[in-house]
């Protein structure tokens, strides 16, 4: 293990949040939260078994299988992400053969495990002529079966600079082994998922701060078992992972392309679904200033205003992500919450502000 990885790993003794995650993480006064070392680069701190759910809602609400576009799109937008994190020069130290891509997979894998990604062991390569024929990880508890067998296609992408399609097979309840091998993209698609550069708008939000490491505090509710590469919510049991609206939100916007403009309508529906089932505590809408913290801490934007009683709700969110999903999981806490079948308005204007309206 090198020591740049010990020392990653070595936890605030205050809040307990790894040194990666403070020191390359930043959660701005806007309800943003972006990396450090690419500040135009959003991030995202998410509950991460919604993900799987979701996929397999919008399946039985549309009929056919779309984990193969939720993997070609979410391997080629992480790629992207992979390659602007990768130090330069590495690519050609594994080209000319200075550097096995091997040790350069560890190495992501590693952050993966901080990240709440699961882990991911090396099981099997083949090279021929100095090129990869093909390569295998296994992966141990991945935050989304579809997403985690794409990371591992993703980072060979971005270590060879070569397309890779992917398989997978599992092993066990909690165990995949996921090969990539070299296939080319479609041109069309890499047009499509150019990714969105972020810019900062600021805001007035205030989040109180680990005195150690500068985190927000309320990382502190989440326990990171390093081990096995997973982040939990202390209160919930549930699962979280740092992913990126450059990464998720694509998958809609490629669904959308495939099936049809019916899609947003889909995905909120089937998020809705989700959430009425309990997945989020529904007392979240019963304080203004608990929401706008907690969905500033995901970094999915600044709570500008709420109403809601049982007549219906009305909410206002600055610099948005993923508004699909936020829609969903609102309409459905209020749903659940309520005990009612909301009817719903939304927009999201150019400048990412989300309005919310349900009727009770």
């Amino acid at each position: 293990m090198s020591r740049r990885y010990v020392v990653m790993n070595e936890i605030c003794p205050e809040c307990g949040v790894p040194q990666y995650i403070s020191t390359q993480h930043l959660w701005l006064n806007n309800g943003d939260i972006v990396n450090a070392a690419q500040s135009t680069e959003r991030l995202n701190f998410l509950e991460s078994e919604f993900m799987d759910p979701l996929i397999r809602e919008i399946e039985k609400l549309v009929g056919v299988p779309i984990e193969p576009i939720v993997i070609i799109t979410f391997q080629e937008a992480t790629r992207v992400y992979v390659e602007s994190l990768l130090p330069e020069g590495i690519k050609e130290m594994v080209h000319n053969g200075s550097l096995d891509p091997r040790t350069v997979a560890d190495g992501i894998a590693a952050v993966g495990k901080l990240a709440g990604y699961g882990a991911y062991g090396y099981v099997d390569m083949r090279m021929e002529g100095g090129e990869m024929e093909f390569c295998t990880y296994r992966v141990t508890k991945p935050f989304s079966v579809p997403m985690g067998v794409a990371c591992h296609g993703a980072d060979f992408e971005a270590i060879l600079g070569v397309d890779q399609k992917v398989r997978y097979e599992q092993k066990s309840p909690d165990t995949y082994e996921v090969t990539c091998y070299p296939s080319p993209h479609p041109e069309e698609l890499k047009r499509r998922l150019a990714p969105r550069q972020y810019q900062h708008r600021d805001g007035d939000l205030e989040l109180e701060r680990c005195a150690t490491c500068n985190v927000p505090k309320l990382l502190s509710e989440f326990q990171w078992v390093l081990e096995e590469g997973l982040v939990v919510n202390k209160a919930t049991g549930r699962r979280m992972a740092i992913t990126g609206p450059n990464q998720t939100e694509p998958i809609f916007q490629e669904l959308e392309e495939e099936l049809g403009e019916e899609i947003p309508r889909t995905v909120i529906k089937a998020q809705r679904v989700i959430a009425k089932s309990g997945f989020l505590p529904v007392e979240i809408l019963e304080n203004e200033e608990v929401l706008r913290m907690q969905l500033a801490l995901r970094g999915l934007g600044n709570l500008r205003s709420l109403r809601v009683d049982e007549k219906g709700l009305a909410m206002c969110l600055e610099n948005a992500c993923l508004p699909l999903v936020v829609v969903g999981s609102i309409q459905g806490l209020y749903d659940l919450r309520y005990g009612v079948d909301s009817g719903l308005e939304w927009e999201i204007t150019p400048d990412r502000e989300l309005n919310i309206e349900l009727i009770g």
